[in-house]
């Protein structure tokens, strides 16, 4: 009972000096409007009271966990989870191919370094890219990709094949670029294209931009 008298107490003496300043007919100069001019239209009047009783009780919203507040939305809260896990290996989004081939041409003479596929999100993701052999002659595969993070927040860079089999990893610290590298030989006579799977994992942080990924094929040690 108190604390609700307590409001009403509150709410009264802000019509009463919403009031107190309505008897103006205005101000032509916005810089001179007054600072209980809410809404920005140099009137003090119930569209005011409106505002101020709309946010009486508000607070900043404080996020935790990986969770982010990305549309300023006070009822929802915290509404983006940047750490969910991204799904699975098994289900990793396919995003394309690149050649691997390190080297290309007549007697593999001239070097490859092919722009692969690209990426751009939030949170923790996994893909799945292919990278394939498509030179005849006999030349090392190879696959180099870099994640740069937003600003605020931590993440980690992991590639699998097959899933389960890590081959490389990068975890810097911060919102340092996070690179990884991986070849394999050409065995001659067969295919060695394979499937490269892509996990971004959340470290810590809090950011609602979006990350980063480009992938290269043929690459020795990075364009």
């Amino acid at each position: 009972m108190l604390k609700t008298i307590t409001f009403k107490v509150y709410v009264f003496f802000a019509i009463v000096f919403l009031f107190t300043f309505t008897m103006n007919t205005g101000f032509a100069d916005e810089e001179l409007c007054p600072p209980a001019d809410l809404n920005g239209d140099c009137f003090i009047d119930f569209f005011d009271l409106a505002i101020l009783t709309e946010q009486w009780l508000w607070a900043p919203i404080t996020c935790s966990g990986g969770f982010v507040d990305c549309d300023a939305n006070y009822v929802n809260g915290c509404e983006v989870d940047i750490n969910d896990g991204g799904g699975s290996c098994a289900a990793a989004a396919y995003i394309g191919q690149v050649c691997g081939d390190e080297r290309t041409g007549t007697l593999c003479m001239t070097n490859n370094c092919t722009s692969g596929p690209y990426a751009s999100d939030r949170g923790e993701k996994w893909y799945r890219i292919y990278v394939q052999e498509c030179a005849s002659c006999s030349s090392n595969l190879h696959v180099w990709m870099r994640l740069q993070p937003p600003a605020n927040v931590d993440y980690d860079l992991y590639i699998y094949a097959p899933c389960g089999s890590l081959l490389d990893q990068s975890t810097n610290s911060g919102s340092q670029q996070e690179t990884v590298d991986y070849y394999w030989n050409d065995t001659g006579g067969s295919d060695d294209s394979r499937y490269i799977y892509i996990e971004i994992r959340y470290y810590n942080g809090s950011s609602c931009s979006n990350w980063s990924l480009q992938t290269w094929g043929g690459c020795e040690t990075g364009p």
